[in-house]
């Protein structure tokens, strides 16, 4: 994973230099992020629940042609969160087309990646706890931008439709102790796979405040279309940039799931070029 950041560092800065006119984005990020889980465990009536907190780490990078397209990329890392290393990357590429001065039409793609993995004596009752997980989690949606304001203060509202597949590849081993004196320990050796289907819709909005404070908020759900469970995932970014290439940049994000919550909270400084 660390290899393939930096050749995607590398690639980004010398492709950027390219086109130079349109407009890029690098923000390293740190701060922190809360993990709680719970599950039960494949081969136990035993519920896990676990609640961590961890130092995180993330790089950024956008490019933006506004009149054509935009992608961006997050890779992230955190380790010793709920006793697990945590390797991820999510990335889209939105499509624009009607562009006009007041609205724009979106079609995007994506995918989340996430590698997770677990070993562990201290999850009580197991010994030799070990989990290791790849989520695989690709995406489409469209929608449309609204543009409002003036040149003091810009507004854009973008509602969107979209699909998700999360698919769920992995091991899972543990010991369980003997349930009685003189009893015998229990080895549990399984797959965690698991496939889930979701219909998305979300909200996107920012505003601009004379050219150097941008406000972001999005909000989505995902509707499990085998059990119809309904999950939010939210986030928000506030720049405040100094001048046409540097800033400062705060991020914060909550997803839920069928199994965990996460939150995280970072800052980092800005590179517009």
């Amino acid at each position: 994973m660390r290899k393939v950041i930096v050749v995607f560092i590398v690639v980004f800065v010398f492709v950027s230099s390219i086109y130079a006119e349109t407009i890029h984005v690098i923000t390293p990020y740190l701060g922190t992020i809360n993990n709680d889980m719970s599950r039960t465990v494949e081969g136990s009536p035993i519920e896990l629940k676990l609640d961590d907190s961890s130092l995180f780490k993330g790089l950024y990078f956008q490019w933006i042609n506004p009149d054509k397209y935009q992608w961006n990329a997050f890779v992230y890392n955190s380790e010793d969160l709920n006793y697990s290393s945590l390797w991820g990357t999510h990335f889209i590429f939105d499509y624009y087309l009607g562009v006009k001065e007041n609205s724009k039409y979106v079609i995007g793609a994506g995918m989340e990646f996430l590698t997770m993995t677990t070993e562990t004596d201290e999850i009580f009752p197991f010994s030799n706890f070990e989990l290791s997980q790849n989520i695989y989690a690709p995406f489409l949606r469209a929608g449309k931008y609204f543009y409002l304001g003036d040149d003091k203060i810009k507004y854009s509202l973008m509602p969107w439709l979209g699909a998700e597949s999360d698919i769920v590849r992995g091991d899972i081993d543990f010991t369980i102790p003997p349930m009685y004196p003189g009893g015998s320990e229990f080895i549990v050796s399984d797959n965690a796979d698991d496939d889930s289907f979701y219909a998305l819709a979300g909200l996107n909005f920012k505003v601009t405040f004379y050219h150097f404070i941008d406000l972001k908020l999005k909000y989505h759900c995902k509707v499990d279309l085998e059990e119809s469970d309904t999950y939010d995932v939210a986030s928000g970014m506030l720049n405040i940039y100094f001048n046409r290439n540097w800033g400062i940049s705060y991020r914060t994000k909550y997803m839920k799931s069928a199994e965990m919550e996460n939150i995280y909270h970072i800052g980092g400084i800005v590179y517009a070029f």
